[in-house]
Order: C-alpha cells, then structure tokens, then sequence
C-alpha cells in the first residue's frame, strides 16, 4: 500500500496503457482522518484503505468529514471506531447512528449554542455512553447557568467527561444527577 504522503505521485503514476493506477493507501488512523477530502475526491483511484494503528484503531473527524466523505469512509477495510467532532445538537442521532463499511461511531463530540444543549438534555443524558465532550459555542451560556446549575456542581475533574465553555465546566456525573432539578 501507499502512505497518504506518497498519493500525488501514485496517482500521477500511469500503466503502459496511460491508465492511472488503483492505488491501496496504508497509512495511521491520523494520517487517513487528515486526507479524507482527497480520498473522496479521488475515489476512482483509491482502492483499499488500511489502518496501520495497533490494536482496533479509532479515526478522529469533524461531522463534515463524515457527512460528505462516506465514499472514502467506506473503502477503510480495516475494523475501526470512529470519533467524530463538532457535531450539533441536531445532527447528534445522525452521527450516533453513522456506520461504514468497517466501523461505527464510539465517541461524540457535541459543539452547539448553550440554548440548544439545554433544550436537548434528556437527548444527550439518553445517549451518554457515546457523548465525550459537550463544547458550548456561545459567550455567554446563561440558559446553563445561575439558580439551576449550583457552585458546587462547577467544580468538575478534567479526568471525567465534562461540558465545556468559557463559563462552565460541569462533570456528566454531577450533571447527570441533578438533570431533574433543570
């Protein structure tokens, strides 16, 4: 196979027939997740792709990637879980439920407006097994803040899964045990 660094010239490559080759990529998880774009837009080209990492390799994309690179997602032959990021409240049960052809999603990672993180809590409480990180976009989260979130829940680990902002800092585990009270 083909590290994803030697691609243009594999691509650029033509057989006595000046039919450009199919060229097998073999590369890190890292490496494949960076290349995605060009993967997809030389499908035609691309045959297999095959993760080197140990183990069950996790590939780490943006919910761009995973909408519009599907083609290049699907030609991993490699067993892998996938991490996707900056996904929206709205787009969270489209990425939870996203497979390809060797992997499904293990881990999201939420980014939306602190109003739509609220109005989706028991979404996100339902599906906690898969929410890393929850990245509230806005300056000024106040629809998480104030009566209905006390002190004593602001005081998260960094060891745990945590909601995220310039403001807030709330561990899943205190969270999620006072969601009754939001």
């Amino acid at each position: 196979g083909v590290a994803t660094a030697n691609l243009a010239t594999a691509l650029a490559f033509t057989d006595t027939h000046g039919t450009v080759a199919t060229v097998n990529i073999t590369d890190t998880a890292a490496d494949v997740a960076a290349a995605l774009d060009t993967f997809q837009a030389d499908g035609a080209n691309i045959g297999t792709i095959t993760l080197t990492d140990g183990g069950t390799p996790n590939l780490s994309v943006n919910y761009g990637q995973l909408t519009s690179d599907l083609g290049a997602l699907n030609k991993i032959a490699t067993t892998h879980t996938l991490t996707v990021w900056g996904v929206s409240t709205a787009n969270l049960a489209t990425a939870l439920a996203f497979t390809d052809a060797h992997g499904s999603v293990s881990t999201v990672n939420v980014a939306d407006l602190s109003g739509n993180v609220a109005a989706a809590l028991d979404t996100l409480e339902g599906d906690l097994a898969k929410i890393g990180t929850i990245l509230l976009t806005d300056s000024a989260p106040s629809d998480l803040r104030g009566a209905r979130i006390s002190a004593d829940q602001v005081a998260g680990s960094p060891s745990s899964n945590h909601v995220l902002s310039p403001q807030l800092s709330v561990s899943w585990t205190q969270l999620s045990g006072d969601l009754g009270a939001l």
